[in-house]
């Protein structure tokens, strides 16, 4: 008696160009982000690489979230603190063990804005724009309704910006 043929599964076509994630690219335009008339750089951007590029190309947020998001970046990308090099030489691990004045600037700023917005609120900015997780991944992590996630983001990404005397 022959066995029954098992039954493969069906592959999944995927689309042509899929990026790291499984998500394809999406393209758009460089913007003029100093309003000069030119940009920096010709061609264009994917806009799949950030949460603050994708939401503002969707017109979930308005373009003065869109710089406070990233006057706060800006801060967080200063604030890391990575291992100095140095060609000096001395053995071991001594040397100077404290950090730069462009990384304590960071920090300072981070606390000052951090301290300017209520915890719930930065609670959703630390995740969306200096952790990049999606705004709903983000409500789901602060245990609060998916479709409040967007409002809630831009509520605090207002508050963000009148710190910093955006609007």
């Amino acid at each position: 008696m022959a066995k029954p043929k098992r039954k493969r599964a069906a592959r999944r076509e995927e689309p042509g160009k899929i990026g790291y994630d499984g998500v394809a690219p999406e393209f758009r335009p460089v913007r003029d982000i100093e309003g000069r008339g030119k940009r920096a750089v010709d061609g264009v951007q994917n806009i799949n690489t950030d949460r603050l590029e994708w939401l503002l190309a969707h017109k979930l947020i308005e373009p003065h979230h869109h710089a406070a998001g990233r006057k706060l970046q800006g801060f967080a990308e200063k604030a890391v603190i990575s291992p100095k090099v140095s060609l000096v030489g001395g053995g071991g691990h001594g040397g100077s063990s404290s950090i730069s004045d462009a990384q304590c600037d960071g920090v300072h700023e981070i606390n000052r804005a951090r301290a300017a917005i209520s915890p719930i609120n930065w609670r959703v900015i630390e995740l969306v724009v200096i952790d990049g997780v999606s705004a709903e991944k983000a409500a789901a992590r602060m245990r609060i309704n998916a479709r409040a996630a967007i409002p809630m983001l831009c509520a605090a990404l207002d508050q963000l910006g009148r710190h910093y005397r955006l609007c």
